[in-house]
């Protein structure tokens, strides 16, 4: 009977009594003097009160537009006092107590702030010791990648959790901090049927009426963020993953998603049950939990590793052999970066978020590290230090911040969660690591999770733990002075022929200043052509000599490992990029990346980009290869190129590209190279991008735009995955806003990982304003999810001649953007939308019309970036459009 009236009851009778969330838009009087009762924590919670468990009681029908709860946690109160402090978003509270010693004290809750600060105030006072708080409460499920979220796929329902960071307060009163590291024990109760999904395994179920109850074992000490809940009906696919020396046992394994991805899940599966060997292996610890479940979501836009029920987006991990190889790379990377929080995050878990960039950096680097090892055809690793020389870039702004650095308030937690914590920090973990030794340095990190094992730690801790395996207290201050500081440094090379003297500074672009910092370098060289190993040395001061074996070109980042650009004098670079054809990946980016750099401050020529282009263009690497259409595109900055200068890049890309496609082929039937080497298939399908876009080659459009009807009119066998992206752009770019129309329907009937995402990107490709007026103002579709009209905005704000009423509709709709689907994922992202403005003058128009919508937000730090990166491009095309012009005009 009080199960049933919990599940039936619940959701109703918020709505009957009129009940409202707690926090209106005015403070009001009763939440002005409840604040005056003491300080509203705007950061860290005090030890006042301290949790030890929760049990946690939901009722969740995603078909419905609220859940409700009831929770209780288990506490223990330092000290007398009259209220506690605690975290509760949007919960309308139904009622509220604190029960010790057998007595009840009744609360009464507020909300304190938008960030869900809470405070739970008695008309008594409580006593110190041991506590159980009661809350009954219910809640709205989000649209977007928040809390408890929801969506319709086909004509069912389904609902997940994302909490990291400080959503989890959403979804049921609580101490939200990673630090609280507890025990939690939760029921679920769905309607019939559904299969419902939480960290530990199911241990018995029951029914009553209408409701399926499942109840879950108790979970090893989790923080809140982990904690997870799925409901719907769910596809199920099972597993094993095979014993291992560190796992004498099997573990079985699930993979849950929609029911539109049923049969597509042996690839996850089959990439999972080798993963989690070679994690245990390498971290010499096993599994660390009692089951091992991975759910996916269409409107899930990354991944999310909650403990034993890890969170991935459907187009990330549900494919099969035959996808593209990117697909695959990143599949295995995402994979084994999620599995690898297991240990690293989950299992040892920052104590606050100033350190959740360790949880990221390290993730990121063992991601790439692990999936490399287990699938070394597709090479993965490579891509680690591409998203490291990625992050440069926006490392390189003077609005930023480093990876390690306080955070006072929640305010300022989603911030913490950007490039320059996965690919910064990623690629300083890999420079230490191979700095180091790879055994030294997997013997500071086994040595780490075992000291913390369930518990928490500092970055401070890690330090130390790598330093004791090194043996060699410099890495300490070498890492932290990456850690600790912004910025990239630009290691200046002057000298000759194995003699060489090495200075260091910030690096800036053109036009720009910053602070004069000073970094620990591990640095790392070799000379091209020689026998000799690279030589490493630690650049602790402003400059010092090095001294290095061989006569050939010099390579001032041996590996590419180095988080550090270089600059060299001329003749050097001209001698380098001679060689660039031959270098490794990782090389080949390391060179780009710096040649780069050194035009956007304003040394390197045009002429030397070509060159470089030239050369990365005949490496047989796929990652070198993919730099050269990065390098040439820095040309066209800021549309540079006009007339007939923009056909001359056009006829120097197809220059470059067309004869290596016709030497490979071009099929774009589905599975026409099924089974092909994958270098092969990488380098096809960047070629076919390049002529399409860049080059704007007839006959390849053609042949698309032949496969696209085709597919379209029903012939599923006429387009592979790989070239369904660009098929459909040139597709859409050759129609009207008929055909736009049509596609959209076509992509909201599918649910088609690979086809859905695909169509609804390539509508906004046109650049036609009729076509993005409709996109933004008339497709209104109850079927096009949240997530998806981010999309839309993104491809309308891409594009030169609709980017300005792009712009104007974000403006006025910005608020309601935010307000629709939140969370960590999407807040941070909106900014980037206006970095396609090359204008100092658009950039203070930005700044006088978004100021106040970001200030104090997530956003904020974003913003600042993409107006500095405005302005930045505005500069660099009065200094240097007429030399990137005339060097295209004048190239052979």
């Amino acid at each position: 009977m009080r199960a049933r009236l919990l599940a039936a009851s619940f959701l109703v009778s918020a709505f009957a009594c009129g009940a409202q969330p707690a926090l209106a838009q005015e403070k009001s009087a009763e939440v002005a003097a409840v604040e005056a009762l003491g300080p509203v924590p705007a950061g860290r919670l005090t030890d006042a009160v301290v949790p030890s468990a929760y049990r946690l009681d939901l009722v969740i029908d995603p078909a419905r537009e609220a859940y409700s709860g009831r929770t209780q946690i288990d506490v223990t109160i330092a000290r007398p006092a009259t209220y506690i402090d605690l975290h509760g978003l949007d919960l309308t509270m139904l009622s509220a107590t604190a029960t010790i010693g057998g007595k009840a004290y009744a609360g009464r809750w507020t909300q304190l702030d938008e960030t869900g600060v809470g405070r739970l105030v008695f008309d008594e006072q409580l006593p110190a010791g041991e506590a159980v708080l009661e809350f009954t409460y219910t809640h709205h499920f989000n649209e977007g990648p928040a809390g408890i979220f929801r969506t319709k796929v086909g004509d069912q329902w389904f609902a997940w959790t994302q909490f990291e960071s400080i959503d989890a307060r959403q979804a049921f009163p609580s101490f939200d901090e990673p630090g609280f590291k507890v025990h939690f024990t939760v029921t679920l109760r769905t309607p019939r049927g559904l299969v419902a999904v939480s960290n530990t395994p199911e241990v018995s179920s029951s029914t009553d009426g209408e409701w399926d109850v499942h109840h879950y074992a108790q979970t090893k000490p989790l923080p809140t963020y982990l904690a997870a809940f799925m409901v719907g009906p769910f596809s199920v696919a099972e597993g094993t993953i095979p014993a291992t020396p560190e796992r004498p046992a099997p573990l079985a394994q699930r993979l849950i998603t929609t029911p539109q991805n049923a049969g597509q899940s042996d690839f996850a599966l089959d990439a999972t049950a080798r993963i989690i060997p070679l994690l245990e292996r390498y971290f010499g610890i096993p599994y660390p939990y009692e089951k091992l479940d991975q759910i996916t979501s269409p409107i899930m836009p990354g991944a999310m590793e909650n403990a034993g029920a890890v969170l991935y987006a459907d187009q990330i991990v549900m494919l099969d052999e035959s996808a593209p190889v990117s697909s695959k790379r990143v599949a295995g990377m995402v994979l084994a970066h999620e599995l690898g929080h297991q240990w690293f995050g989950d299992l040892v878990t920052p104590e606050w978020w100033d350190d959740i960039w360790l949880n990221e950096s390290f993730a990121n680097w063992v991601g790439y590290y692990v999936a490399d090892q287990w699938r070394p055809d597709l090479r993965v690793w490579e891509g680690a230090l591409g998203e490291g020389f990625e992050a440069m870039d926006t490392d390189a702004l003077v609005a930023g911040r480093p990876i390690r650095e306080p955070i006072l308030t929640n305010g300022q937690i989603d911030a913490a969660f950007d490039t320059i914590t996965y690919g910064k920090g990623g690629h300083v973990i890999a420079m230490i690591a191979a700095f180091m030794g790879e055994e030294k340095f997997r013997a500071g990190v086994h040595q780490h999770l075992t000291n913390h094992a369930f518990a928490n730690a500092t970055g401070d801790d890690f330090f130390s733990a790598l330093a004791g395996a090194a043996g060699d207290p410099r890495i300490v201050s070498a890492m932290k002075s990456f850690v600790e500081q912004q910025g990239v440094p630009l290691v200046t090379v002057s000298g000759s022929q194995g003699t060489y003297t090495v200075s260091q500074s910030r690096y800036v672009r053109y036009g720009s200043k910053g602070p004069d910092v000073q970094w620990q370098v591990p640095l790392c060289m070799r000379t091209i052509g020689s026998a000799a190993e690279r030589k490493c040395e630690l650049l602790a001061d402003k400059s010092m000599p090095f001294a290095i074996a061989g006569d050939g070109a010099l390579l001032p980042n041996a590996g590419g490992t180095g988080y550090y650009r270089f600059e060299l004098p001329a003749e050097e670079w001209d001698r380098l990029i001679a060689t660039a054809d031959t270098l490794t990946g990782g090389e080949a980016q390391a060179v780009a990346d710096s040649l780069r750099a050194s035009y956007l401050a304003g040394r390197a020529s045009p002429e030397q980009l070509i060159a470089l282009t030239r050369k990365l263009a005949a490496n047989p690497d796929s990652y070198a290869f993919a730099e050269a259409g990065s390098t040439l595109a820095l040309l066209d900055t800021g549309g540079s190129l006009e007339g007939k200068s923009e056909e001359a890049f056009r006829q120097l890309v197809d220059g470059l590209y067309a004869s290596q496609l016709k030497e490979i082929g071009f099929d774009p039937r589905r599975g026409a190279y099924a089974g092909a080497d994958a270098e092969t298939s990488e380098r096809r399908d960047r070629l076919v991008t390049r002529l399409t876009s860049a080059a704007h080659d007839a006959g390849v459009r053609a042949t698309l735009l032949n496969a696209a009807r085709a597919y379209l009119g029903g012939d599923q066998a006429a387009l592979d995955d790989a070239f369904m992206a660009d098929a459909l752009a040139v597709y859409i770019d050759e129609g009207d806003l008929a055909r736009v129309k049509d596609l959209a329907g076509k992509a909201l009937a599918s649910q088609d990982p690979v086809f859905r995402p695909a169509a609804l990107g390539a509508l906004a490709g046109k650049g036609d304003a009729k076509i993005a007026d409709w996109l933004l103002n008339g497709f209104k579709d109850e079927r096009l999810r949240p997530t998806e009209k981010l999309r839309l905005i993104t491809g309308v704000l891409r594009r030169e001649k609709t980017r300005d009423f792009g712009a104007e509709w974000l403006r006025t709709n910005y608020r309601d953007l935010v307000q629709q689907m939140g969370g960590i994922f999407v807040t941070r992202s909106i900014p980037g939308m206006l970095s396609g403005f090359c204008s100092a003058k658009r950039a203070s128009e930005f700044e006088s019309q978004f100021g106040e919508l970001v200030a104090n937000t997530p956003a904020q730090l974003p913003f600042e970036r993409t107006m500095e990166e405005v302005r930045d491009c505005d500069a660099l095309v009065a200094a240097r459009g007429e030399a990137a012009r005339a060097a295209v005009l004048s190239a052979k």
